[in-house]
């Protein structure tokens, strides 16, 4: 997953300096379903650091509004589930799940019908052992998504996401989510 993040940022780029025609975005709601991966560090002050990854599949739906025919603003919000492991790092606890709700805020730059732009939001994750432990964190984050939206309303989205979480410390969680979706114009 990191070197198709890798690959698809060095086209955005090498495409926003080609001097391509800028395309023109749609307002609209776009509903959109993918893969979700998360690799989690949480730095504990009583216990070692608890260590895990999550895949599973992502449900999301953002509406976009357009500023300009280079700009636009979009709100989203983006639904996980997954099957972690090594979750807690406690002895009997190597499976488990997570549940992860992101409301986001992105203002996108247009090139052709491709995109880049940052994003920021917040984030409510619920993490559930197969033994019947629970934990829950919330918290804010940052980061980045490329994509590409055709004419006729389909459309592809990678993102990139470092989260913090309150009230426990967090060193870092990561998250990757490739998805693909409609928008209606």
């Amino acid at each position: 997953m990191k070197k198709a993040i890798l690959i698809t940022a060095f086209a955005t780029i090498v495409l926003l300096f080609s001097g391509k025609a800028r395309a023109e975005p749609g307002n609209g709601l776009a509903l959109m379903a993918g893969y979700a991966e998360h690799h989690y560090r949480l730095v504990q002050d009583t216990k070692a650091d608890l260590i895990f990854t999550g895949t599973g599949i992502a449900f999301g739906m953002d509406f976009q509004f357009v500023v300009t025919d280079q700009w636009s603003i979009n709100t989203a919000l983006q639904w996980s589930f997954e099957n972690t492991t090594d979750i807690f790092n406690v002895p009997g606890n190597t499976e488990g799940t997570v549940f992860t709700y992101n409301a986001i805020f992105q203002t996108r730059y247009w090139f052709n019908n491709i995109y880049i732009c940052p994003q920021i939001g917040i984030y409510y994750e619920i993490f559930t052992s197969h033994s019947d432990q629970v934990f829950s964190q919330r918290g804010v984050g940052g980061g980045f998504a490329v994509g590409w939206e055709g004419k006729n309303g389909w459309l592809v989205n990678l993102q990139y996401d470092l989260e913090t979480a309150a009230p426990i410390g967090v060193d870092n969680i990561q998250i990757y989510r490739l998805l693909v979706g409609f928008r209606w114009k």
